[in-house]
């Protein structure tokens, strides 16, 4: 069994603009940089032996800024990106409503079963998000099972699939702030993800 700590990465202009960033590879701004020295202060007990990594920037410098001067070895891999947001990415969320509609935009944020296969065009569904993320998780488990303390640090959206892939999902909020960090356990015999509590909201 093994201890996974996953969080979101600092803050960056599109957050601050409410763009959709998806896979476009916008830097942290200094709110974000400074949320992840916080970030770090929370998780400096933790025994982290390893920091997996989205390979997006945003992403790769908050788990350098996490790990600091200790000597935890961080790995990158574009399967912990956040969702393929495609047509959409770059606009702001007042552009997507005027392209979409407003329903569209309400089904994808929406936890129901039916609305998992949603996608938005040229982008990738919700379901194949979760699937690409679990399957990421499950290789490097299995790659690393001498790993008892694991941090990942990826995206927003993709924090939100971990929740709902979860055996016992808590109530998952419509927006996972920057730098929010939640612990599972997770059996890569079974591949059961288990949540344990949500550590903070909000940096």
């Amino acid at each position: 069994m093994q201890t996974y700590y996953i969080f979101r990465h600092g803050q960056t202009d599109w957050n601050l603009q409410t763009r959709f960033q998806g896979h476009t590879d916008i830097p942290l701004n200094a709110t974000g940089e400074a949320q992840a020295l916080e970030l770090r202060k929370l998780l400096a007990d933790k025994k982290l032996q390893w920091i997996h990594s989205s390979d997006l920037d945003r992403a790769q410098k908050t788990a350098l800024i996490v790990r600091d001067q200790q000597q935890i070895q961080i790995t990158t891999t574009a399967e912990l990106r956040e969702c393929n947001l495609g047509s959409l990415e770059g606009l702001y969320t007042t552009q997507v409503i005027d392209k979409i509609g407003r329903a569209a935009l309400d089904q994808w944020y929406s936890f129901k079963p039916e609305d998992q296969g949603f996608r938005f065009p040229g982008g990738e569904s919700k379901a194949e998000h979760a699937a690409r993320l679990m399957k990421s998780l499950n290789e490097f488990a299995l790659a690393h099972a001498d790993l008892t303390h694991i941090g990942i640090s990826t995206h927003g959206g993709s924090l939100r699939r971990f929740l709902q892939s979860a055996t016992n999902p808590p109530t998952v909020p419509m927006r996972i702030e920057n730098c929010a960090v939640h612990e599972f356990r997770f059996d890569p015999l079974d591949q059961t993800l288990t949540w344990i509590r949500e550590l903070t909201s909000q940096i």
